[in-house]
Order: C-alpha cells, then sequence, then structure tokens
C-alpha cells in the first residue's frame, strides 16, 4: 500500500508485486488558506478514510506501506507530533525577501556549493527565517521541521524521520557533507536540532502502532518505510534512469532525469536533489505553474470547467495563431530561475480568439518545460527516450504540442500516478520484495505505449523560439525595473 499527500489531492494505492494496480482513490483538499496552506491534520484525517476504504473494498491486509509526498513545505511540529500552524506548501511565495537576504548574506557561489541549489522562496529554509521573524512564538514552539510523508509515517507509527531526497529539498541540508548544514544554521540562529534524523529512502522507520491498525483495520506491525518527496518517486514510478527524461505536468510542469555526477555547470539553472540512493543525483527542471496555469486560466478567467477549457484549446491550431503564453504567473521556475517575474501573453490582434488563448496557455507550459529539457541535456547528454506522465499524456493538446517539439523515442506508461507506484517500488526493495530499483522497474512498471517522432512541427519550432526571445526580453527588462 501507498499514500501520496500531493498538493491538492491525498492518493492511495494497493499494487501487487508485478505492478497491477488492485486498488486506487483519492481524496482532494479542502482548506481554507487554499494551495499555499493546508491543515497537516487533514491530510490525515483523508488518509484514514482512503485506507479504511481500501481494506475494506478489498479485504486485504497489505505487507508493507510506503510514502510519497509534496516537497519543500514548512510543516513545522511540537514535542508531541501535532503542526503548530498550517503547512506553508512549495509555491507560497512570501519568503522571497528572505531568499534575497541568503544569496546577499552568504553569496550564490558559496550557497551553490553547499546546496547544489540557489535560494528561493518556495524552500524551506526562507520560509523558517520568515517563520522566526514573523511567528517567534510558534518557532519556539517547534520540535522539528518536516515534510508532508514524514508527518504521516509519524501518524502510522510515531516516528519522526525524513529521508535524504526530502532533506535535500530543504535548502538547510549540505548536500555535498549529506548532513544538516550546521554552520549555516547556526549563523542564522536556527537551532540545527530542530531537523530531524535522516535516513535512506528504503529504510522501514516503524511499524504500525497497535491503536493505528485497529483505527484503519491494518495488520498490527505492518512495516512502514519513510519513501521520498514526490519527485523523486515520481522519477521512480516512471522508470527514469541516465537514459531517459520525465515530462511530468501536475500542478507544476516538471522534467526529471538522474546522473551519478554533479555537473557545475548547470547548477543555479536547474535545481538538483538526492535520489533515493544518496550517491546519485535528480536533476529538476520546473515551471511552478505547470497544470495550475490551465486551471488559473479555465476557472479565474473564463470561468469555465478544466474540460471546457481542454475542448476549446483543441479548436485553435497549432501554434494558437501566433499567440504566446509566458506560463510565470507563480514566477519563471528554471532555467530562468526569477520568482518575481510574472505571467503575460503576446502577439495579441483582433484576430486572436478564446480558443487561441486556451491553447496558447498549453503551449506556452511546454515551452518551459522544453526549455529546461535544454538547458539540462546541453550539459548531461541527450537523453534516448521521454517519458511522459499526467497531463502530458491524458490531454491532446498537450500530447499534440509535446510530440510537436520532440525527436526520438516517447514512452507512456500504464500507471499515470508514477509517485504512488514509486513510492510501492521504494517500498518493495525497503522489506526485501525487490534486490534494488532495478529488479523493481522490471516487475513494477509496464508502458502502454511507445511512439517514435520523426519529425518537429515548424510552427510550434518557430513560436517556441519567439518564446525564447520574449522571456529573455521579460525578464532583463524586469530586472532593469528593479
Amino acid at each position: 500500500m501507498t499514500v501520496d499527500v500531493g498538493t491538492s489531492r491525498t492518493k492511495v494505492a494497493i499494487y501487487d508485486t508485478n505492478g497491477k494496480v488492485v486498488y486506487k482513490d483519492s481524496e482532494t483538499h479542502v482548506s481554507n488558506g487554499g494551495i499555499t496552506e493546508q491543515d497537516p491534520n487533514v491530510w490525515w484525517e483523508e488518509t484514514v478514510r482512503l485506507v479504511k476504504k481500501a481494506i475494506s473494498q478489498t479485504n486485504l491486509k497489505p505487507h508493507v506501506i510506503g510514502l510519497s509526498g509534496n516537497m519543500h513545505a514548512l510543516l513545522p511540529v511540537d514535542g508531541k507530533g501535532d503542526p503548530v500552524r498550517k503547512a506553508i506548501l512549495w509555491n507560497d511565495t512570501r519568503a522571497e525577501q528572505e531568499a534575497y537576504i541568503l544569496k546577499k548574506r552568504f553569496g550564490e557561489d558559496e550557497l551553490i556549493n553547499r546546496f547544489l541549489n540557489i535560494p528561493i522562496p518556495g524552500f524551506p529554509l526562507s520560509k523558517i527565517i520568515w517563520m522566526k521573524e514573523q511567528e517567534r512564538e510558534l518557532y519556539e514552539k517547534t520540535y522539528k521541521f518536516i515534510q508532508p510523508k514524514d508527518f504521516i509515517a509519524f501518524k502510522l507509527c510515531g516516528e519522526i524521520f525524513t529521508d535524504y531526497s526530502d532533506a535535500s529539498g530543504t535548502f538547510a541540508f549540505n548536500i555535498r557533507k549529506r548532513w544538516w548544514d550546521e554552520e549555516i544554521l547556526r549563523e542564522l540562529k536556527i537551532d540545527p536540532s530542530k531537523f530531524p534524523d535522516v535516513v535512506e529512502s528504503f529504510t522501514k522507520i516503524g511499524s504500525v502502532s497497535k491503536e493505528i491498525s485497529r483505527e484503519l483495520s491494518l495488520l498490527e506491525g505492518t512495516p512502514v518505510v519513510i519513501g521520498a518527496g514526490d519527485l523523486i518517486t515520481s522519477a521512480v514510478g516512471s522508470g527514469v534512469d541516465e537514459e531517459s527524461i520525465a515530462l511530468v505536468v501536475g500542478t507544476a510542469g516538471q522534467v526529471i532525469t538522474i546522473s551519478k555526477d554533479i555537473f557545475s555547470d548547470i547548477l543555479g539553472k536547474i535545481f538538483v536533489f538526492l535520489h533515493t540512493d544518496p550517491d546519485t543525483f535528480l536533476y529538476l527542471g520546473t515551471v511552478p505553474a505547470g497544470g495550475h496555469s490551465c486551471e488559473w486560466f479555465a476557472r479565474r478567467i473564463l470561468k469555465v470547467s478544466l474540460k471546457k477549457f481542454f475542448d476549446l484549446a483543441e479548436r485553435s491550431p497549432k501554434g494558437s495563431n501566433g499567440l504566446i503564453f509566458l506560463p510565470f504567473i507563480q514566477g519563471s521556475g528554471t532555467p530562468f530561475m526569477n520568482y518575481e517575474v510574472r505571467g503575460s501573453f503576446h502577439n495579441l490582434s483582433d484576430t486572436t480568439t478564446c480558443e487561441d488563448f486556451c491553447r496558447a496557455t498549453i503551449e506556452g507550459v511546454v515551452f518551459s518545460l522544453k526549455a529546461s529539457m535544454d538547458c539540462m541535456e546541453n550539459v548531461l547528454g541527450k537523453r534516448k527516450r521521454l517519458i511522459l506522465q499526467s497531463l502530458a499524456v491524458r490531454e491532446k493538446v498537450f500530447l499534440e504540442t509535446i510530440e510537436g517539439l520532440h525527436e526520438g523515442e516517447m514512452l507512456i506508461p500504464e500507471d499515470p500516478d508514477a509517485s504512488l507506484l514509486g513510492a510501492a517500488i521504494i517500498a518493495g526493495v525497503g522489506i526485501g520484495i525487490f534486490r534494488d530499483l532495478r529488479e523493481g522497474y522490471k516487475k513494477m512498471i509496464k508502458y502502454t505505449s511507445t511512439m517514435r517522432v520523426s519529425g518537429v512541427s515548424n510552427v510550434l519550432k518557430e513560436n517556441y523560439g519567439t518564446f525564447i526571445n520574449l522571456v529573455n526580453h521579460h525578464i532583463q527588462r524586469r530586472g532593469d525595473h528593479d
């Protein structure tokens, strides 16, 4: 069984050892604070309902529980494991000033050397600095800063740990030394003891307690494997290796690959985190408002459903009649790394239609992800296979746009919920069902479609070039204005 606390949903699944989905269900988060703040107790309530429902409907008793969750949250808990405030999620930008102060105080080069990344508002360290200044009493009450999956793990077995992948996404964990950067933390007057012990993703951190086993109808003593952050579990569940790259469009848009090596030329342009194996690095390109751009335009601007939005997009031709969208409504993400710049449409005319706006929104997200992919492959080397997940597979215009910009082999996994499957594979390795990830990949991951694209769309290629020029001008102009 796996539990994934996503940005917008909590999901639970049961798999057999051949990767077959025996059961899967989810609940959408309801939070007065919107998607940038959520109550972790709600995640647990959703988990309880979903697990009980799964056991009731399947009459199965899982051999292990594996975990996944959205990364980069500020989730402070007290000594009893209770949240001292709502979790501030990865897409919250209130700590812009704190990220700027980090860069100015320590220097970008020094921070990259320690953390392999540059400070951004979404990283927990920026938000901890904000909390320490703005909510001092709550900071003092904090026993540990943990991540969403770690909270579910604690509720299941009463133990507080995190794994290397989530630790590496905090900007408080020295990736080269593989431990919390006490030097930086002490200089910031942040107590290093407020960070949890770190273990490998495959680690069995405990067992389901007697009380929880009764509440959830699980077997007492069911092992709990800590798992990994959702970027890493998505990579695992997609079968990403050093010869492939995954393109995922969920709330954010992401391109993900891995390598055993650190490439200095890419640091500060692409995010780098630790994989399940602490000697392997996950390279991440992202646009914060990936699928969220579509939801924003559908619900906020057009006041229509997402289905209607995608239907409208299909009525516009490839290239959206020249309309270009910069999908930076939550900042640019990689490789441009500007979280103050905002989104915009360009090349409007009196013939531009609503349908063009819808398609341009989708194409803009793909253009942004291609910019990250190009940046990664220029340094890490060309990947042989592109693996598509989530909206990138389900929606026709997304798939058409990707096909129109990519030459080479494309794979579509049978299971679109890569993070759930990845957590299951990690858990299987953790309790010895699989010798290693490679064996887990072979037994659990299946692809429904393999495509080879031999030619790009000229209109999309031209629009992509225009997109890059517009971004460079847009960000430069913003910098001059600042």
